[in-house]
C-alpha cells in the first residue's frame, strides 16, 4: 500500500472488492423442498426486481458468492434454514447434515391458496417432489398439474370425484412400491386417452363444466387431449382403473396358475359402462390393448430373472 508524504493512502493502491449483495427490505419464508429459481423469483418479486438481477447482480463483475452465501445475505435466513428448505443448496452446504440433493425427483407448482397461506402472497412457487407429484391439492381442491399460472389452476368444488380419486391413489401408495404405481398410473392413464379417442368413454360433460366454471376465454377451450381440463376430467378413471389393474396383477402373483372368471376385458367393460357399443374392430382392439395394459403392469411387478435367482441362491 502506497502512501503519501502527507499521509494520506492513495486511491489507486486500494484493492477493489465491490459489494455486489445486501440484504433486501422484504424477504419470504422458503417452502419445503422450493427450487432454486423459484425462490429467486419470488424474493426478487416482494422487492419488484427480477429474480435473475438478485442471482446475477451485475452484468460485467463476478459475484464470488454461490448460490446459498447468496440468498443467506438476500433474504436474511440462516444458511442451515435455507439448505433444508432449498433441496438445490444442499451440495454448497455439506457440513450441514440434511438429506441428499433429489434426483429424478419430479417438480411441480404449489397450488395457489397453499402460497397464499403460507407466504401472504400468491406467487407461483415451484417444488420437488419424490417420484411423480400429486396434480392436485386435495386440501384446497385445485388442480395444478401443467398449469405454471396460479390464476389458472382449476377449481375442482363442482367435481370432489376427482379429489376422491387422489384420495383413493394415495391409499394405492401406501401399499405399493413407488415405482409400480407410477408405472401403472402412466400407462392407464395411456390407456385412457386411447379409449377417449375412440369414443368409447366421453367426459365432455365433465371437462365443459370445469371450463365453464374457470371463466376462462373460449378461445382457451381445451382441443388436446393432454389439456389439464380434460386430463382433469379423466382422472377418476385412469385411478380407478389403475387399482383394477393392480387388483389383477396382485392376483396373479399370488396364484400365477389359477384362471380368472372373467377376462380384463369384461371386467373393464362392468367397471367402466361405455357410450358406445364397440364395433367390428373396435371390440376385439379393446381386448387386445386391455390385454398388454396387463401384461405390461404384471411385467412391472415382477422381479427380474437376475434377482430372483440371487434371493435363491
Amino acid at each position: 500500500m502506497s502512501v503519501t508524504t502527507t499521509g494520506r493512502v492513495r486511491a489507486d493502491s486500494l484493492p477493489f472488492a465491490p459489494v455486489l449483495a445486501r440484504p433486501l427490505p422484504s424477504t419470504v419464508t422458503p417452502f419445503p423442498n422450493e427450487t432454486v429459481d423459484s425462490y429467486f423469483d419470488r424474493l426478487g418479486a416482494v422487492n419488484q426486481t427480477p429474480g435473475y438481477r438478485l442471482r446475477y447482480p451485475s452484468d460485467w463483475l463476478h459475484c464470488p458468492l454461490n448460490d446459498l452465501e447468496l440468498l443467506e445475505v438476500l433474504s436474511g435466513f440462516p444458511r442451515t434454514t435455507l439448505a433444508w428448505a432449498l433441496p438445490g443448496l444442499r451440495r454448497h452446504a455439506p457440513e450441514i447434515n440434511t438429506p441428499p440433493p433429489p434426483t429424478g425427483w419430479d417438480t411441480g407448482f404449489v397450488c395457489r391458496r397453499c402460497a397464499l397461506q403460507r407466504s401472504g402472497i400468491p406467487h407461483r412457487v415451484q417444488v420437488h417432489a419424490p417420484g411423480r407429484r400429486a396434480p392436485l391439492c386435495i386440501t384446497h381442491r385445485l388442480w395444478t398439474g401443467l398449469i405454471p399460472v396460479p390464476s389458472e389452476q382449476i377449481d375442482l368444488s363442482i367435481t370432489p370425484e376427482i379429489v376422491r380419486a387422489q384420495i383413493r391413489l394415495n391409499r394405492l401408495s401406501r401399499r405399493h412400491p413407488a415405482p409400480f404405481l407410477e408405472r401403472v398410473r402412466d400407462l392407464c392413464g395411456g390407456t385412457m386417452v386411447q379409449i377417449e379417442r375412440r369414443g368409447l368413454i366421453r367426459n365432455e360433460v365433465t371437462w365443459e363444466a370445469l371450463f365453464e366454471a374457470s371463466k376462462l376465454p373460449d378461445a382457451r377451450r381445451p382441443a388436446s387431449p393432454f389439456d389439464p381440463f380434460r386430463m382433469a376430467a379423466r382422472y377418476p378413471q385412469t385411478v380407478r382403473l389403475t387399482a383394477m389393474v393392480i387388483a389383477r396383477v396382485n392376483r396373479h402373483l399370488a396364484d400365477p396358475n389359477a384362471d380368472s372368471k372373467k377376462t380384463i376385458a369384461e371386467e373393464f367393460v362392468e367397471q367402466f359402462p361405455l357410450d358406445r357399443n364397440p364395433r367390428t374392430t373396435t371390440g376385439p382392439w379393446l381386448n387386445r390393448f386391455l390385454v398388454g395394459l396387463l401384461n405390461s403392469c404384471t411385467a412391472a411387478a415382477s422381479p427380474p430373472p437376475h434377482a430372483s435367482q440371487a434371493n435363491h441362491s
